[in-house]
């Protein structure tokens, strides 16, 4: 006959931690017709992640590149232009992260407004 200790210890369950955000998303300023990346870094490998613009579901496409390399996410625009300008978000369950896109013309100048 088993203790109840060692009874108990028959329904004992390890509950991982919860995937969170190691690296969230950072705002990112892009020259239209250049590449520009958005890149995350979560807790856990291998999760499926979706990505969003403006809070529209983002599918990889020729216009739009979805990479992931272990724990780390990427969403990169080949050739940004003016329309990509917006918020981008990748979700995973319950956890989001987001981050700005502004784009530039060619001949413009991208003006940092941060204040130090």
């Amino acid at each position: 006959m088993c203790s109840p200790l060692v009874e108990h210890l028959e329904h004992l369950f390890v509950l991982d931690k919860p995937v969170t955000f190691i690296m969230p998303l950072k705002n990112e300023q892009a020259v239209e017709e250049n590449s520009v990346s958005f890149t995350c870094q979560l807790s856990k490998p291998n999760q499926p992640v979706q990505w969003l613009k403006n809070g529209s579901t983002i599918k990889q496409s020729v216009k739009y590149k979805i990479s992931s390399d272990g724990s780390n996410y990427t969403l990169t625009i080949p050739k940004a232009t003016i329309q990509d300008a917006a918020e981008y978000k990748v979700q995973l369950g319950d956890i989001e992260s987001s981050a700005k896109l502004i784009v530039s013309g060619e001949n413009t100048n991208i003006v940092n407004f941060d204040v130090i």
